[in-house]
């Protein structure tokens, strides 16, 4: 149970995080703080984040992420905490570009890191992909399905599907796909798992941005159910 926890929970951060999607005539530069809830229906459980970060110009950014997990509402502990920074290549063209980040994140059963590069095809104003490829890595080794002590690492595939349908608008579709190495399996019980999120973004007006995320985690045999996921959440632009 703990290990499936932390995979989702480490895992689950990168979303509504770092998806290039257009704000309308609003900037999306500067310093911003964020905070969210999550409900998992197959764990019945919450997980709380605080979010602060800064973005600059050029694109640039970096986002502090403090998790904790409430379960039921009636249990409160620290889940992880997570720093991400993320920086955009010089880019010759309008249409293709390209976006390195990485992060480190710790919590009470060790520590890990992760680094990733974007490729972002714009195809108009309003509507652009972005694909990322990540390697996610922990620290210290645990016991694996065959009883051995290795890194529970991860390669993660990640398609942004942005779709600026107003003024205020935003839409974002994330299909993510894991395959999980040296013999560890996700809660599915399986080497390769599946995660899509679909979220929605209403920029208020510069400083208010809510939001609202549904996502398909695949099936969890803690109960054998699927899965799934409700996020909400606000974010302020200072």
């Amino acid at each position: 149970m703990k290990k499936h926890a932390l995979l989702f929970g480490l895992l689950s951060a990168a979303t509504l995080n770092c998806t290039q999607v257009n704000a309308g005539s609003y900037a999306n530069n500067g310093a911003f703080i964020e905070a969210s809830d999550s409900w998992y229906s197959a764990v019945n459980q919450h997980d709380v984040k605080m979010v602060g970060g800064y973005g600059f110009t050029n694109g640039a950014g970096v986002m502090l992420t403090n998790a904790y997990n409430i379960g039921k509402g009636d249990n409160i502990h620290q889940g992880y905490n997570e720093l991400e920074g993320w920086y955009p290549l010089p880019s010759t063209t309008g249409f293709l570009s390209f976006m390195p980040g990485a992060l480190i994140n710790a919590n009470d059963l060790g520590s890990g890191l992760a680094g990733y590069i974007n490729m972002n095809m714009m195809f108009s104003p309003t509507f652009n992909v972005s694909t990322r490829y990540r390697y996610n890595h922990r620290n210290s080794r645990t016991i694996n399905t065959v009883d051995e002590y290795n890194y529970n690492d991860s390669h993660q595939f990640i398609v942004y599907f942005n779709l600026q349908a107003s003024e205020k608008l935003a839409l974002v579709l994330e299909p993510n796909y894991f395959i999980h190495l040296n013999q560890f399996r996700a809660a599915n019980n399986s080497k390769y798992h599946w995660e899509v999120n679909a979220a929605a973004r209403y920029r208020i007006d510069e400083n208010w941005m809510p939001f609202v995320e549904l996502g398909w985690l695949d099936r969890h045999t803690l109960n054998q159910q699927e899965q799934v996921k409700i996020k909400l959440g606000v974010r302020y632009f200072f």
